[in-house]
């Protein structure tokens, strides 16, 4: 049989992005004190972003208490917010996030009984939500939870209306809504439209201690993802404030023994729904499979791939192979554009991802966002660094939904970006704060990549081959189909193997010594 390759260079068809898939840039978001760090970060449509945390002394602009910065997409702070009269250690900023109008909520807990700002008040709650406009100036606060004690998991700006998911300690009493939490806490949400008012809420009685990490709706229904031990979806509307529980995805009772925690929880809008967690132990099983434990003497993480009735389709497994418990603790899982993965941890030296052969390697006290394809093949790795010391925290995700995310850290030692050395803490400092952006760089023509990189391609049918030639040396060179999923790699090598490919249609991914990319489809045909 005859073997004979035909490359469609996208330059006849189409203009190409040229995606950077590192850290366009990095900086140390400044505030001090043993108490002080940054807590949340959110994204609006034009690339800006917003940090919100806690300040506890006067530094740089910033005043003690609650702190929200806004950064260009370039990341120069274009100005600060603090919040008047909240001067005490548990004052500080939790979450945010963005309307279209670029107006920016967030939400906060406060000592201070009574509160007033500009006039408005909020009496007996110890958390409050407040409106900025684009500018940082105030538009409204108003009580929003039970305590100062309340964990903010998330909240999200959707169509006309703000959805927050927390976890309450105290009691709630407002727009004709009344809660008592029990002991410990109780996972609720609460959805208002965008003045601020209540239209629906929930909470979850006695039993879940989890939070709520994802909501969804449908018609009058909102659906909740709970996460701990069990992948929980609840239902609720706005007649009927208890929920009732709709599916659970018991992995505890499949755990071989040991620990096991569900860490976070998303979804898309074609209704897959995604966990990211730990399992100390030796196996999980998930309909019919055996997931086993890559490390025996330390966590393994997972992936999993879940349908609306939570039945698993899909799962990856990763792990560090130094192994401390601390690095499953605080994973992150975010899904953007509908069609992309990013999972932010932390490792202690190695992590790796044996289903597409990827390890971070001689690596310590890391930070990593890692991106996958939906299907849960691995795209990229970027990492953030502490040389020989532990301290790191993987705080929170952004988007912009221009193709950009911005990732939240928080450290204790001196931090790298890349191995580029972004800012030298000062050890008298408890904390520092990292926000670095993830961009998918500039759109530039084929024609205009190819030139500036200098790669050339030949087949070789009789021996089922492709050259690779640059001016600039050859790092990488990959092969993926059509839904991104990795199917070979050859590292520096000018010469791969293609016969195991079946006919079709392919992207070839080139990456020169100078780390530019350029990607290209061939056509392999049998004849």
């Amino acid at each position: 049989m005859k073997i004979t390759f035909t490359l469609l260079f996208c330059l006849l068809f189409t203009s190409m992005q040229a995606q950077t898939n590192t850290w366009e840039w990095a900086i140390t978001v400044p505030h001090m004190g043993q108490t002080s760090e940054m807590r949340g970060i959110a994204a609006d449509k034009e690339g800006n972003s917003i940090v919100v945390g806690q300040m506890r002394e006067p530094f740089s602009g910033f005043q003690q208490g609650v702190a929200i910065a806004k950064y260009d997409a370039k990341g120069v702070r274009q100005w600060t917010y603090n919040l008047p009269g909240a001067y005490f250690n548990g004052d500080k900023a939790m979450k945010a996030t963005c309307d279209d109008d670029l107006n920016i909520y967030a939400l906060i807990t406060y000592t201070t009984k009574v509160l007033v700002v500009d006039g408005d008040s909020v009496d007996n709650s110890d958390m409050a939500l407040l409106k900025l406009d684009k500018d940082g100036t105030l538009q409204f606060i108003k009580a929003a939870g039970s305590s100062a004690e309340d964990k903010v998991y998330g909240m999200e700006v959707k169509g006309n209306e703000l959805w927050v998911r927390a976890i309450g300690n105290g009691g709630f009493d407002r727009d004709g809504i009344s809660y008592t939490f029990p002991m410990w806490g109780r996972p609720y949400f609460m959805v208002y439209d965008l003045a601020g008012s209540v239209k629906a809420s929930s909470i979850l009685g006695i039993g879940y201690t989890e939070p709520v990490h994802y909501l969804e709706q449908s018609g009058s229904d909102y659906f909740g993802y709970i996460g701990g031990v069990t992948v929980t979806k609840f239902k609720a509307n706005t007649t009927n404030h208890t929920p009732a529980v709709e599916k659970t995805l018991d992995l505890k009772n499949m755990n071989g023994g040991g620990q096991l925690q569900v860490m976070d929880i998303k979804g898309t809008e074609n209704g897959r729904i995604y966990a990211t967690g730990f399992f100390k132990s030796r196996y999980i099983l998930l309909e019919g499979d055996t997931l086993h434990n890559l490390n025996n003497t330390y966590p393994t993480c997972f992936l999993i791939e879940m349908d609306q009735d939570l039945k698993v389709k899909n799962h990856i497994l990763y792990y560090d192979e130094y192994g401390i418990q601390r690095q499953n603790e605080i994973q992150k899982l975010t899904v953007y554009k509908n069609e992309k993965i990013a999972v932010m941890n932390y490792f202690a030296r190695n992590l790796h991802f044996p289903n597409d052969s990827l390890v971070a390697a001689n690596l310590e006290w890391c930070a990593s966002v890692v991106e996958l394809n939906l299907d849960l093949s691995v795209r990229t790795m970027n990492q953030v660094n502490v040389k020989d010391k532990a301290g790191w925290d993987s705080r929170d995700f952004g988007y912009d939904g221009l193709g950009n995310l911005f990732c939240l850290f928080t450290h204790e030692e001196d931090m790298y970006f890349n191995q580029t050395l972004v800012k030298s803490a000062n050890k008298s400092w408890a904390h520092l704060s990292a926000l670095g952006k993830l961009g998918t760089g500039q759109s530039v023509s084929a024609r205009k990549l190819t030139k500036e990189i200098g790669f050339k391609v030949y087949p070789n049918p009789s021996t089922g081959t492709l050259s690779i030639e640059s001016e600039s040396g050859v790092a990488a060179v990959k092969i993926y189909d059509l839904s991104g999923k990795l199917l070979l790699t050859s590292g520096s090598a000018t010469t791969m193997d293609i016969q195991s490919l079946k006919a079709g249609v392919y992207v070839l991914e080139l990456e020169n010594s100078l780390g530019q990319k350029t990607a290209t489809r061939i056509v392999k045909t049998d004849r």
